[in-house]
């Protein structure tokens, strides 16, 4: 996990799926889903906030 975020590698880690997690309320939501390209350029960090 990073901060509330929890990352999932997809496929071999062709893909990464973005959530945030919320303990209290039972829920996983989903924030992005992208290519390892896309997760390597920094495009899931503005979710960090």
């Amino acid at each position: 996990m990073v901060g509330m975020l929890a990352i999932f590698n997809i496929q071999g880690n062709r893909y990464r799926l973005i959530v945030r997690v919320a303990f209290q309320y039972r829920r996983v939501y989903i924030k992005e889903f992208l290519t390892h390209s896309g997760y390597t350029k920094g495009a899931w960090k503005k979710w960090l906030r």
